[in-house]
């Protein structure tokens, strides 16, 4: 699954007529961007415009930053959580996908988030984190947290465990050739029998790739819910 950088630019306010309101402005923004949040009181209090806060620009290069206490200031104050923000994704899609499990975490527990809201390419936070493509500085570390936000999605939150992308991938797709992932939602109720809009199943993306550990597991789980069904 192809992976934007994530943009930075920010769209401009209104331009406040008086000096003063300018300047402090100017100062709130520098606060939002730079995660300052004990900087955000005192400038309310002196009178700046909290317009900014519903700036999905403003959003999304906070929580790119990982700047926690920001994101869930913001996430209070009004800004649009659950929208796509200038990257296509929603604030738990880009800190999913970063595999920040604090952020995420807190995301989960302390703001109103919709785990199932699709993103760029119908993409939601269970794609995400099921997904076993390499990430930037990617390690063992990375792909062992991506695996902690899955179980926690998977057992605390409603994410529908066989919603597809815009390609017709699920969860279960993306989670070939991880072996505990796979597992994960089968035991969740991941369907294996669900087909890509090229009409491949899951057990059919581990035997192209090779996976024979991924290809037993879904070919049995295939074989159960068949049975089940006859």
């Amino acid at each position: 699954m192809p992976r934007d950088t994530p943009s930075t630019n920010v769209q401009p306010l209104h331009h406040p007529s008086h000096p003063g309101d300018q300047a402090l402005a100017c100062e709130l923004r520098a606060a939002v961007l730079s995660g300052d949040v004990r900087a955000l009181t005192p400038l309310l209090e002196r009178g700046a415009d909290p317009a900014c806060f519903k700036d999905p620009g403003f959003l999304e290069v906070v929580v790119t930053a990982g700047h926690i206490d920001m994101t869930l200031f913001l996430a209070g104050a009004g800004a649009p959580i659950n929208e796509p923000l200038p990257r296509g994704w929603s604030a738990l899609q880009v800190t999913t996908d970063a595999a920040n499990t604090g952020l995420v975490r807190l995301l989960l527990a302390g703001a109103d988030v919709d785990v199932n809201v699709p993103g760029l390419g119908g993409v939601r936070a269970l794609h995400l984190a099921a997904n076993t493509e390499p990430r930037h500085g990617d390690g063992d570390g990375v792909q062992q947290r991506l695996t902690e936000i899955l179980t926690w999605l998977l057992q605390e939150t409603e994410a529908e465990v066989n919603a597809q992308t815009d390609a017709g991938d699920t969860a279960l797709h993306h989670a070939v050739p991880n072996v505990e992932r796979v597992a994960l939602l089968l035991d969740a109720g991941a369907d294996p029998l669900i087909e890509n809009f090229n009409g491949f199943l899951p057990v059919d993306v581990a035997a192209l790739s090779g996976h024979r550990e991924c290809v037993a597991l879904l070919t049995r789980a295939a074989r159960t819910l068949r049975t089940h069904a006859a």
